[in-house]
């Protein structure tokens, strides 16, 4: 199948949600909804580059920034799709209770195919760093 490239977040693909509505559960305080945009056995990448795996280790990231009343917007970037992944990347602004100023990352997403459904299984919002092979 040949890959296709659309903007991340065209919510009329199933693969353009990801972010939007991780993002969302975040806004939200809804942690599971937040927790389920994840595959099981994902890898998130923190601020200081930290590579997190797996359902608890993330969502104990995902609750710090629900505690701490994150706001992320979603920029429009590109997503490619192969098959049952895609590669996305998109700019993310933060803003969050004790920080006096948005804060702005390009972030990278890999999303993969779950039924009907797209989970992120490698998500870096903050950008790559140096995060460490697990």
């Amino acid at each position: 199948m040949p890959a296709t490239s659309t903007s991340p977040d065209d919510t009329s693909l199933p693969f353009g949600r990801a972010s939007l509505s991780l993002a969302a559960a975040i806004r939200d305080g809804d942690l599971d909804a937040a927790q389920g945009r994840f595959a099981p056995d994902a890898c998130l990448v923190t601020p200081d580059a930290t590579a997190v795996y797996g359902s608890a280790e993330i969502r104990a990231i995902l609750a710090q920034l629900i505690e701490a009343d994150a706001v992320i917007e979603v920029e429009t970037g590109s997503l490619v799709r192969v098959g049952e992944v895609a590669l996305g990347s998109e700019r993310l602004h933060f803003r969050s209770r004790g920080v006096p100023h948005r804060q702005s990352f390009p972030a990278n997403t890999v999303l993969r195919r779950y039924g009907d459904d797209w989970r992120i299984a490698i998500a870096a919002p903050w950008g790559w760093g140096h995060a460490a092979e697990g």
